[in-house]
């Protein structure tokens, strides 16, 4: 799905989604052969795309995004590109870009991960949001208190396989 796509299906808020029986069918699969199943391959554009929808639906720091990244916020003042948030969803994202993410809640991040907060007043660490970008992020740490429920569930979904 090319970014104008995107950017049309996450201005709706709603999208058509094929039946589960037809996307099972299209990976050569059933709900039967899924039963006993832990895991199930697909291709990856399918992958993809599913990762797309999800970026698309959530929460985007375009601020934080264009400061981190330099070479987007000049390609938007260019003109090269339209819009931060679909390079994010269309590329970025896939490309490990920072500052997309939602911002860390300093103080709610270092309350709830106390090594976080020992290691910053130690001098390791400069600040939560320093620790979330660095590893936080990849631990399944969540940025804030409103996306702790999410974060959980990712990790649940990713650690079933």
């Amino acid at each position: 799905m090319d970014a104008k796509t995107q950017l049309n299906h996450g201005d709706r808020n709603a999208m058509y989604v094929p039946p589960y029986d037809a996307l099972l069918h299209s990976i050569d699969t059933s709900r039967e052969a899924l039963k006993d199943k832990q895991e199930v391959t697909i291709p990856t554009g399918l992958f993809r795309f599913l990762l797309q929808i999800a970026v698309a639906n959530g929460d985007f720091n375009e601020a934080g995004y264009l400061a981190a990244n330099p070479d987007v916020a000049q390609a938007l003042r260019n003109g090269t590109i339209d819009n931060a948030r679909m390079h994010y969803i269309g590329f970025g994202y896939f490309e490990g870009r920072q500052g997309g993410t939602p911002d860390v809640e300093e103080r709610w991040y270092l309350h709830s991960y106390p090594d976080v907060d020992e290691a910053v007043k130690k001098g390791k660490l400069n600040s939560a949001r320093e620790h979330f970008s660095m590893v936080g992020a990849a631990e399944w740490r969540s940025p804030s208190p409103r996306y702790e429920a999410d974060t959980q569930q990712w990790k649940q979904a990713a650690k079933a396989a």
